[in-house]
């Protein structure tokens, strides 16, 4: 099946990412 932690870590720095760019 999908690499369920590695989608949500990536869900996760990708908001991280868009939060510090505001």
């Amino acid at each position: 099946g999908p690499n369920v932690a590695g989608v949500i870590g990536s869900a996760v720095a990708a908001g991280i990412l868009l939060a510090l760019l505001k």
